[in-house]
């Protein structure tokens, strides 16, 4: 039974929080002789309500990732290079024009282009942790979140591009991506080579079944057209790796 107060709560972020609309994002995955190699590609639109009032970040990235046993031990792990080697974000308007940074070394986004309204933008942190909790199977979470510049404040939609590429561990698994922002409009394209196509596709919040229904299928696509409350997410989960003989399905998680 879902409570009065979980309702309530739902309901205040609808009417006050800003939201993202017309998600697109691709998945892109590539098998070495060592590790899957991933490339994701998202843009949106992100729309502010007038009556937001919250000083929370408007773009937050994070992503758990196997780490490819080839790389256990590297130089340099927990920064880009080995495991993780770019990320990148701009955001624009048709007025004040595109920001963008990337990052593909230390542990920073750093400034590609500039904007006259922020001619000296500050570097974006990137955080790299690194778990202990099974050193034989270790596990790497990086990600980090961006506020909009002062003069991109007060704009009522401002466009946001974010692309990633980083390596993991070959097996079979479950990509979960959850939303962490109220989303309207969610479409994923994925495209596997090397690999059959994912064989287990699944949704956080059993209403998205009602947003997906069997007539609009198509392979290689995911098509959410309404309203995504944050806590939904999509789950694609495939098999055929080596590490099926292990009978095991570890999880790479992304929150966007």
């Amino acid at each position: 039974m879902i409570s009065q107060k979980f309702l309530s709560s739902r309901l205040h972020q609808v009417h006050t929080q800003s939201h993202r609309e017309g998600v697109k994002m691709h998945l892109e995955l590539k098998t070495a002789d060592d590790w899957f190699e991933w490339t994701q590609r998202m843009s949106y639109t992100f729309v502010r309500s007038s009556r937001d009032q919250s000083t929370d970040p408007e773009v937050r990235f994070s992503s758990l990732q196997a780490v490819p046993p080839a790389l256990i031990g590297a130089t340099g792990l927990a920064s880009f290079g080995p495991m993780v080697l770019s990320l990148e974000l701009a955001i624009s308007h048709d007025e004040l024009g595109e920001l963008r940074y990337r990052g593909v070394q230390g542990r920073e986004l750093v400034t590609q282009k500039a904007l006259p309204s922020v001619p000296f933008p500050s570097p974006i942190p990137v955080e790299f942790t690194l778990s202990n909790e099974n050193p034989d199977e270790p596990e790497m979470t990086f990600g980090y979140e961006f506020t909009f510049p002062e003069s991109f404040h007060n704009q009522g939609r401002v466009s946001v591009e974010l692309v990633g590429r980083w390596r993991a561990k070959i097996d079979d698994g479950i990509l979960s991506v959850r939303f962490a922002r109220l989303t309207h409009g969610y479409f994923m394209s994925y495209q596997w080579e090397s690999l059959p196509p994912p064989d287990v596709l699944g949704f956080e919040w059993r209403t998205l079944w009602e947003q997906y229904r069997n007539d609009e299928v198509r392979n290689g696509v995911i098509d959410l057209p309404r309203w995504l409350l944050p806590g939904n997410g999509v789950c694609l989960g495939w098999h055929g790796t080596q590490s099926a003989l292990k009978m095991q399905r570890n999880e790479h998680r992304t929150t966007v």
